[in-house]
C-alpha cells in the first residue's frame, strides 16, 4: 500500500478491505498491521474433517468484477461507502 493511500486509509471510521486475494490469506495483515475492522475476499473452502484447507473456491467464486461489486453491496446495502481506494476498475 502506498503512504499516501495509508495515510487516507488510516483516517476512515470503518475500514474494509475488498480483495480477490483469499480471505484467509488478507485478513491477518489487514487487521494486525493496517488497523482495518474486516476483509471482503475470496473464500477458500475448508474441509470439515481436517480443518485444512482443500484449496477450492467457494461460491460465488474469486471476488473479481461483479462478484466484487455484489459483496460490496451485501456488506454496506443502501449505505455506501464515502469511499473507496484501488488499483483497477474492478
Amino acid at each position: 500500500m502506498r503512504s499516501e493511500s495509508f495515510e487516507v486509509f488510516d483516517k476512515c471510521k470503518r475500514k474494509v478491505v475488498v480483495t480477490a486475494n483469499p480471505t484467509i490469506m488478507v485478513e491477518p495483515f489487514v487487521k494486525d498491521f493496517l488497523g482495518g475492522d474486516k476483509v471482503l475476499g475470496t473464500e477458500i473452502e475448508v474441509n470439515p474433517k481436517t480443518k485444512k484447507a482443500t484449496g477450492f473456491v467457494k461460491k460465488p467464486g474469486v471476488l473479481v468484477g461483479k462478484h466484487k461489486r455484489l459483496a460490496i453491496l451485501k456488506e454496506f446495502g443502501e449505505e455506501a461507502p464515502e469511499l473507496g481506494i484501488g488499483d483497477r476498475e474492478s
